[in-house]
Order: structure tokens, then sequence, then C-alpha cells
């Protein structure tokens, strides 16, 4: 402060000017005192803008649609599935989790991101919502490419600068009410994840059961299914429409039960055409089939190879070509089918052997491939009745 007498500078606890010696009115250390105290609060109010405009700045940025790029293309390269459900607003659910996001996508060069680079943002529809350029280098290739994200801006949010924004990823869907069908009686998993709770109870399809699963990510799954009679099929199934309906595939079978179907056929073949030749009943054939539902088919067989000169039967290779399954439930299996055979006849007056072989398709039609019940046979009879 300053002395009010001689005006020189003195020290602010001053009682006595210690140039001119007169005393300091306590008038003029209050007013001394005042611009001092303005100064600070002018000061703070200086540094409470500047930090205010800072924030607001970095708030800004923290919204921007460019900082929710970075953010969510940092999560795809650090394969941080869970983070990146909640960018997409996708509900976690059994078949909606990071665990299924990862294994369906696994396979996606689309989503397997080792570096990206952002080029430039623009905003669209009164900045409501905004497309972002990026580079990005591909883990797996190698590559890099241009891709273009969309993204919305949260309307929950009145204010600008407090904006959230969701990443419209267009290679990822959310399929609801997706419905599969298998055969009836028969179980499944999906990715390992059991399904049987959301069977219903009825299904449009003859032959067949309906699940219907609330909300699927589109993409490739592994479905077992395993038949009522302990036989387990498996296949990928690539996801990306409402419905799947499971159609019998010999790659589905395990060799094992593809070995057990072709020797039953061989089985079923020589038994039935054997007990023909010998002119056995039907109820005498010892088996392990039930041939009960094509006795119609063993007596016209047993008729027509009565009138040949069959004598012996016998296959010598067999192969399964196709399965299906019908509306009403049945398993038709497509048999190719190599046998030889021996002829006995009377030709100018003797007693004539013939041996020969050839080939065939026959087909064997069972309910749920129950390989003891058999419904339906179409045999091989023709042939000798035609050429003999």
């Amino acid at each position: 402060m300053y002395c009010e007498h001689c005006g020189k500078k003195i020290d602010n606890d001053s009682i006595f000017c210690e140039h001119c010696g007169k005393k300091v009115e306590e008038k003029t250390k209050k007013i001394s005192e005042k611009p001092s105290t303005e100064n600070k609060i002018l000061l703070a109010i200086l540094i409470f803008i500047m930090f205010g405009f800072l924030f607001i700045w970095e708030l800004k940025y923290f919204n921007s649609p460019g900082n929710a790029i970075n953010n969510y293309l940092k999560k795809w390269s650090n394969k941080d599935y869970t983070a990146i459900l909640e960018d997409l607003k996708i509900e976690n659910t059994k078949f909606t989790n990071d665990k299924i996001l990862a294994s369906v996508l696994k396979e996606n060069e689309e989503f397997n991101i080792e570096d990206f680079q952002l080029s430039s943002c623009e905003y669209q529809n009164s900045k409501k919502r905004a497309i972002c350029h990026v580079s990005i280098e591909n883990s797996k290739s190698g590559l890099t490419k241009e891709k273009s994200y969309y993204l919305e801006r949260d309307e929950k949010n009145r204010l600008g600068i407090f904006a959230s924004w969701k990443v419209s990823e267009n290679n990822i869907k959310i399929i609801d009410n997706w419905r599969l069908y298998i055969p009836k009686k028969a179980t499944a998993t999906l990715m390992g994840e059991e399904i049987k709770e959301y069977q219903l109870s009825e299904s449009e399809k003859s032959g067949y059961d309906c699940y219907e699963i609330p909300n699927l990510i589109q993409g490739k799954y592994q479905l077992n299914i395993k038949m009522e009679n302990g036989m387990t099929l498996d296949k990928e199934v690539n996801i990306n429409k409402k419905e799947y309906t499971y159609q019998f595939s010999i790659q589905d079978l395990s060799n094992e039960f593809q070995t057990k179907i072709i020797n039953m056929g061989t089985s079923v073949i020589e038994t039935i055409y054997n007990g023909s030749i010998q002119k056995q009943k039907l109820e005498d054939l010892k088996s392990n089939y039930d041939f009960s539902k094509i006795k119609k088919e063993y007596e016209n067989l047993s008729k027509e190879i009565t009138n040949t000169s069959l004598v012996e039967f016998k296959v010598s290779e067999m192969k399964m070509s196709d399965i299906a399954m019908s509306e009403n439930g049945n398993i038709t299996i497509t048999f190719q089918m190599n046998y030889t055979y021996r002829l006995e006849y009377q030709e100018n007056g003797k007693e004539t052997t013939h041996n020969g072989e050839s080939a065939d398709t026959f087909y064997i039609t069972m309910k749920n491939i129950d390989l003891k019940e058999i419904e339906k046979i179409d045999s091989l009879v023709t042939y000798f009745s035609k050429k003999y």
C-alpha cells in the first residue's frame, strides 16, 4: 500500500510511514486491501472460465462420432466382445453373448482387425447421424482396406455435448424368433448350448419338431442333433434366415454310424433274397430286423424268384449314396450295391450254371433311422425276372 501523506510505497502491515514518519490511518489499510481481493476473485473467475472451455471441448471430443469409432475399433482389435455388445446395444442373452459373438465371427475376416486409422467423419441429418471413414488393416490377410461406419446419436440426450453414439454394424444382425426344425423326438444343441426350453408345443412341418429361439446373432453355428435311437449328427449351419430345417446328409453321419448302416443294408438284402431263394416264410427268417411291415413285398419277391433260376445271391460291395427324410418323418436311405449271383437252368436239355455279377440301386425306408424297424424296401427282383 501507499502512504496517504507522502505517497510512497510502504508494507501492508505498517503502522507508521517509514519515509515521512506519520501514522498510517486504518481506512488506508482497508482501501489498499480491497484491490488485492478483487484481483484474486478475478483470477479465479478467469481460471474457472478457461477450465470450463477446456472441459466442454474435451467433452465434445469425448462424445464425438470419431471418438466413438476409435473406441469401437480398439475393442475389435483387442477382441473385447463384451464391450462390443454394449456398444451395439445388443442385450446379453443365451445366444447373444460375448462367447457366441466370438465363435460365430471367428472365421470372418471383416472382424479380424490388426490396426486402423480414422480418415474423417461427417455429420448428417442435423447432426443426428454421422458417417466415419476408416482405413483398416486385416490381421488375417494383412491387407488394408477402406470402410465406412454409420453412427446414430442417442436422441434421449438433448444437449449435443452429452450425446452418445450407436454404431450401425450392418454385418452383425440379430435374428428375432429364429426357428429350427429337426426330426421328431430328436434333441439338439447349438454351439454346445441346449435348446430344449425353446421347443414349441406344435410344429408347422410334418415329421419335425420346432424350436424357436428369441434372439440369435447371425453367423455360423455348430449344430448337434441326437436322434431317439442314439445316433448323433453334427453340422455347421450358416444362420442368416428366419428358419432352418435340417436335411439329412451323409457327411453329417459319423464313420462309425455309416459303417453300421451299410452293414445293415447288406444284411437285410442278403437275408431277404436268400430267404426267398430257399422259399422260407418271412416269419421264419431269423434276423435282428422287424420285417413285418414288408411282408407283402417279401411275398411278391418270393413269387418272382420262384419263376427264375436264381439259386445264389451275395453282396460284394455296398455304398450308401443318399439319405433323406419324407414329410411323414420316414427316413429313406439309398444304397449303391455290387453283387454276385448264380443261376441254374436247362439249356438245350443240359443243366447249365451261370455265375455273374452286376450293380444296382435300392432303397430302404425306416422310421427315424431305427435299424430294427424297416418300413419299405425297393428290391432288385425285377432285374432277374426280366432277364431270365
